[in-house]
């Protein structure tokens, strides 16, 4: 794909393409600094600044929740500890989160170039480093302290090393391989099995199939040594063998349950207990119990979850909401005449107005005005009948064509 879309419009300079797409980065992400500071976030970021001050503080690999629960074996290591190597030189702050975030995915982005070349499709390998970094997702949450930069710094050097070790890899390239598959395992358990698969299809590309076997066989064996040292120290810890972490029930019913949306979450009261391990394990057998009454309703909720993750429904409503609500009102209706027709003279007033809850909690109006006798439309009825119907007769041009109105309308 990328390169027919080379052919099509030409290859573009590449010290001016890569400068604007750098320019264009580093700026929104200063963008999403600025709208972050003074203000506390939520989800995971709180949760990694703790652990990462605990273990600067010498309290080691802790989280204490609202609940007073202590959390050692919850969350994975590389992270906090990522982290916590920072802040020995640099306050934790949102600039230096921004700063760090933004030279970790600078690094992804030059693995897809290599990755690229080394696939034999350099202008591919560009335009996916190009993309990345001017990603939505990674412009708007480059403040927040999070592991996905980490994982997909992880991942990519991996295939590098791999796509490398096809042509010319020998016991170096087993070590390297062994030792980048125990750290994405002490940053997302979830992805570890991950560099296997990603080995057993490049398996038909190695002519020699002995020297792959003995490639994935001293790659397994350092990945085991890059892990032992947190299986040594959950074993001091709690006398007993924990892989990865203690989370694994936990996180099955953040990803069941119909309230949650893949972030974290705490549990319900009647889950609160004083001990990480059993508490993970009710909530899983919490999390089956959910998924074995309704699963076709789990796998749609799954479904939803995946589509909220790229920008839409509510939660994309709710970070626009919040971005433009903190931001500054004469930029944020530039934007909105920018990319919708409504005039930016019109927008601004609008978006200030945002800054004053419209939120219904009583029914008082409902002494005045009888409510409707089928009830209240909703918003999405609300919105779906006047995408149907067209603009009026009396609406302003920039509301629509008024040459798309049935016959019966005008």
């Amino acid at each position: 794909m990328g390169d027919s879309l080379i052919r099509r419009f030409g290859a573009p300079n590449q010290l001016l393409f890569w400068s604007l797409t750098i320019l264009v980065s580093i700026a929104f992400r200063l963008w999403s600094l600025d709208l972050l500071n003074g203000r506390a976030p939520g989800g995971d970021t709180p949760n990694y600044l703790m652990i990462a001050d605990n273990i600067l503080s010498g309290r080691g690999l802790l989280l204490v929740d609202s609940t007073g629960l202590h959390m050692r074996a919850t969350y994975p290591p590389l992270y906090p500890l990522l982290l916590a190597a920072v802040g020995l030189t640099l306050p934790l702050s949102f600039a230096v989160i921004t700063a760090m975030n933004t030279a970790i995915e600078l690094a992804c982005a030059w693995l897809m170039t290599r990755l690229g070349k080394d696939l034999g499709s350099p202008q591919a390998g560009s335009l996916a480093a190009a993309l990345y970094l001017v990603w939505p997702t990674n412009l708007g949450m480059a403040p927040l302290a999070r592991k996905e930069p980490l994982i997909a710094l992880l991942v990519l050097a991996l295939l590098v090393v791999l796509v490398r070790a096809i042509g010319r890899g020998n016991w170096r390239s087993g070590i390297l391989y062994g030792i980048l598959t125990g750290l994405l395992a002490l940053t997302q358990p979830g992805l570890l099995f991950l560099p296997a698969l990603f080995a057993l299809v490049v398996l038909p590309r190695f002519d020699d199939r002995r020297r792959w076997l003995a490639m994935m066989a001293i790659a397994a064996a350092c990945a085991v040594l890059t892990v032992l040292p947190w299986w040594i120290r959950n074993w001091l810890l709690f006398h007993k063998f924990v892989p990865l972490t203690a989370a694994g029930g936990y996180s099955l019913w953040i990803g069941s349950t119909p309230v949650g949306d893949g972030t974290y979450l705490q549990a319900p009261p009647s889950f609160w207990l004083r001990d990480e391990f059993k508490m993970s394990a009710q909530l899983g057998a919490e999390a089956k119990r959910i998924i074995a009454s309704d699963p076709v309703g789990y796998f749609v909720h799954c479904i939803a979850k995946f589509i909220r993750g790229m920008f839409t429904e509510h939660r994309g409503a709710s970070q626009i909401y919040w971005a433009v609500r903190h931001s500054h009102a004469g930029i944020a209706s530039l934007w909105v005449g920018l990319v919708t027709p409504m005039p930016s003279g019109l927008a601004r007033p609008l978006i200030e107005s945002l800054e004053c809850d419209a939120v219904m909690s009583e029914h008082d109006i409902d002494a005045v005005i009888p409510p409707p006798p089928d009830g209240l439309t909703s918003y999405r009825d609300a919105v779906s009948h006047a995408v149907s119907h067209g603009p009026l007769p009396s609406d302003p041009d920039w509301a629509g064509s008024r040459k798309k109105l049935r016959p019966a309308q005008r």
